[in-house]
């Protein structure tokens, strides 16, 4: 079983000039995004640390815990697009401003209903990928448990 042999994406939305997209990489369930069709080089796995962050220049970032760890620029984005994306994939925004921290959860978002779907179209895979959750530790269990159905044993 090679990489082409399944589409590892599981959930994608774009906004503004962004293509987001949730998919199974080698440490589970991570986001990436396509600008202008060129792959931004950073990433960043899902788990308690995805953040969406805004500096005090008002510009957006998808964060690993805070501004300090800027992992994708969200170039153009403004509030409106930041809830939007948190929304899709259940992230928390830190803000700077009065409106203060919004908490995200991913398993209560489309993109962890979209991980639930492919899980389930994908057993073979899922089951091949179960093991790889460093950053979100459970991810294929916590799956498993919420489509109600037998799994695969993680190999």
């Amino acid at each position: 079983m090679t990489s082409n042999d399944a589409d590892l994406r599981f959930h994608s939305i774009k906004i503004r000039n962004l293509l987001f997209t949730g998919l199974i990489g080698g440490d589970g369930p991570r986001l990436e995004a396509l600008v202008d069709r060129h792959r931004v080089p950073q990433h960043i796995w899902f788990g308690s640390h995805a953040t969406i962050c805004v500096d005090r220049s008002c510009d957006w970032y998808v964060c690993k815990e805070n501004l300090l760890e800027r992992k994708i620029a969200l170039t153009g984005f403004d509030r409106n697009d930041a809830v939007t994306l948190a929304d899709e994939f259940g992230m928390t925004i830190q803000s700077f401003d009065e409106a203060g921290d919004r908490k995200g959860d991913f398993t209560k978002s489309p993109a962890w209903e979209g991980l639930k779907t492919w899980v389930a179209a994908n057993p073979a895979w899922a089951a091949a990928y179960a093991g790889h959750d460093f950053h979100m530790k459970g991810w294929y269990e916590h799956v498993c448990a919420d489509i109600g159905s037998a799994c695969p044993m993680p190999r």
